[in-house]
């Protein structure tokens, strides 16, 4: 009966290890949008936004113009986006809100700071864009 228990136990524990290895967090989550969003995949960096419901076709398609438009016309001011990177990551109590820090760098040579904030919606970080 000892041996049982502590077989389960065992078990329990490296498949706890390997959920929380595997599990995205929010440094992550925004490492990725901020390489959509270099890269012009601006369907990816729209589904990284949190809503309070599932958007529709055709509300995801004025998102997505919504980012290309405001993105391109910014960004090409500054000489296009170079990266992203992310500086740290603020998790708060409870696990399902962060702040990310990030700089943006440009590709005339200048970089600007910013900060996110990070929701836990469905198992995955996104960006809380409703949030201050």
């Amino acid at each position: 009966m000892m041996k049982k228990v502590i077989k389960s136990l065992l078990v329990l524990a490296i498949m706890t290890v390997f959920v929380a290895c595997s599990s995205s967090t929010p440094k992550s989550a925004m490492e990725k949008y901020g390489t959509d969003l270099c890269k012009g995949n601006y369907q990816a960096y729209v589904e990284g936004i949190a809503t309070d419901e599932p958007l529709s076709a055709n509300e995801k398609a004025q998102f997505i113009a919504l980012v290309k438009d405001k993105a391109q016309s910014e960004y090409d001011k500054k000489g296009g986006l170079k990266d992203i990177k992310v500086i740290k990551e603020d998790i708060a109590a409870g696990d399902s809100t962060a702040v990310v820090y990030y700089e943006v760098h440009f590709g005339n040579g200048t970089a600007e700071d910013g900060q996110q904030k990070m929701v836990l919606q469905d198992g995955k970080w996104k960006m809380d864009i409703g949030s201050k």
